[in-house]
């Protein structure tokens, strides 16, 4: 994906930056870098991803599958925030989790959020006929322990394919996109949303998923107009 390239060369940037004056990805050119609609699940493949991923939770039991699907379809988080996550960051009377951890790409320790910011981020409705007010420790771990980046992006991959749904750029990310959506057509404002998902500004949440709210208001214009 060009977005994906255009991370790449970033960090190749700074790269270069240290190594001395010269950079040769100046001379790149990614071409069709025009934004589009991010792609999220529709109300069909969210019971599909749901069926599928208590199917391979059945056959493996570790990390849990729907536990992981769930938490991030519901609460918004990033891939290694889902896997950092533990029972007692939950809030059931604040209807919110504390996000403060994330499992880094080439470890298995916990490490602080991206930028060293923890956040507060609601909980959609779908997630407490999973909550466990006993339990403790990691939600979605292996033995007791956080599990690797390779067991993550296997254990999506087992599910999307059980779903029929792993297409190109399918992944962690598009389960984050969902919960965005739920949250604007149940109410929630941008500002709102910023800082359940952690952006530094609230342009990148605007800018991202600034279509969702438009819908919104259309589908209400629709009803206040039609009357249905």
């Amino acid at each position: 994906q060009p977005s994906t390239i255009a991370t790449y060369r970033k960090s190749l940037q700074t790269f270069f930056r240290w190594c001395g004056p010269h950079d040769p990805t100046r001379a790149t050119l990614i071409r069709n870098l025009d934004r589009q609609d991010v792609r999220t699940f529709e109300a069909d493949e969210l019971v599909r991803i749901r069926t599928a991923a208590d199917r391979v939770a059945s056959i493996r039991s570790e990390p849990n599958a729907r536990l992981a699907v769930e938490l991030a379809l519901t609460m918004g988080l990033r891939q290694g925030e889902v896997f950092a996550l533990r029972w007692d960051a939950i809030d059931a009377e604040e209807r919110s989790v504390r996000v403060r951890w994330q499992i880094p790409k080439d470890s298995t320790t916990p490490k602080g959020l991206k930028g060293k910011r923890a956040r507060t981020a609601l909980v959609l409705p779908e997630w407490w006929p999973w909550m466990r007010a006993e339990a403790s420790g990691f939600i979605c771990g292996k033995a007791g322990r956080p599990v690797g980046t390779r067991t993550q992006r296997d254990l999506v991959t087992r599910v999307l394919d059980t779903a029929g749904l792993n297409e190109v750029g399918m992944g962690w990310h598009i389960f984050r996109h969902t919960y965005a959506r739920q949250f604007i057509e149940r109410g929630g404002r941008f500002e709102e949303l910023q800082k359940s998902l952690g952006h530094r500004s609230i342009t990148t949440t605007e800018r991202r998923y600034g279509h969702f709210h438009e819908d919104v208001a259309v589908r209400m214009a629709r009803e206040r107009i039609y009357g249905s």
